[in-house]
This record gives structure tokens, sequence and C-alpha cells, in this order.
């Protein structure tokens, strides 16, 4: 940390580094070739719901962004934990600089709620760590699929 408590961007990629390589450890991207429930387009035949997070990344932070938010980053590896995650796809808006969204698939929103209570410790580290990389976010709402 430098003298006024934050964090530099050489500190934060290495800590988010470190903390990429834990959660891999942990829960390894291993899965029977069978099993498409981690499959974006296999997520929307099977997921009840769809959770929109709508973000703001300043310049500076896409990358690290992108590889902590994309299809097999830090989130995706986590919440790969639950039977009733389905994915996460990360769109990035091509006329607005910085915009991006998450479509999270889960079978009801009750599973996602009980998931983050029951790992909230975790949840908040990688919440933590993540939430340096934006200037904004919010969840836009909880989508039921067709």
């Amino acid at each position: 940390m430098s003298r006024d408590g934050q964090v530099g961007a050489t500190q934060l990629a290495s800590l988010a580094h470190k903390e990429e390589q834990n959660l891999r450890s942990v829960y390894p991207a291993e899965r029977d070739e069978r099993d498409l429930s981690y499959n974006f387009a296999a997520g929307l035949e099977h997921s009840l719901i769809a959770i929109l997070w709508e973000y703001e990344v300043p310049r500076e932070h896409v990358a690290e962004f992108e590889r902590h938010y994309d299809s097999e980053g830090t989130w995706v590896i986590f919440f790969r934990k639950a039977a009733a995650y389905h994915g996460t796809a990360l769109l990035r808006d091509p006329e607005t600089p910085g915009r991006y969204m998450t479509l999270d698939h889960w079978d009801s929103f009750e599973a996602y709620q009980t998931f983050c209570t029951e790992h909230e410790a975790e949840y908040r580290r990688i919440d933590a760590m993540c939430g340096t990389l934006t200037t904004g976010e919010r969840r836009l709402g909880i989508f039921k699929v067709l």
C-alpha cells in the first residue's frame, strides 16, 4: 500500500494474481466432458434465472477487469462450487468505453443468495479485490430465462 492507504496498480495485479491462483487450486476447472452446466449456451437451456449486472471500468483497469469477470475468471471459478450455477457471460459495450455487463445464470435467485450467504467471507474478499477495478456497479435485474 502507498502512504495514503491506496493499493497501487502493481500491488493490485499481484494480489489479484495470487487470489486467482488460490481459487484455481481450490476450485479446479476440471469437469466431465458430458457436463454442459458451465457452458453458457447450455446454461441458457437449463437455468431458470439470469442476473444482469452493469459495471463502469476505467481504461487503466479494463484488462484486469476482463480477466476477473470473463467466463473463466475469478468470479466464475468461485461460483462453480455451486451446483445451481450455470455460467457467466461478460458483455462489453462497443459504443461506450468502459461499460460492461455480466449475465450470471442460476437455477434460482434463492440458490444464488444461499450460495453467497454460505460463502460470505470469500465472496466479500473477492468483491473487495475486484471492487477497486470499477467506478460503478449495479444490479440491473433478475430475469427469468424463457
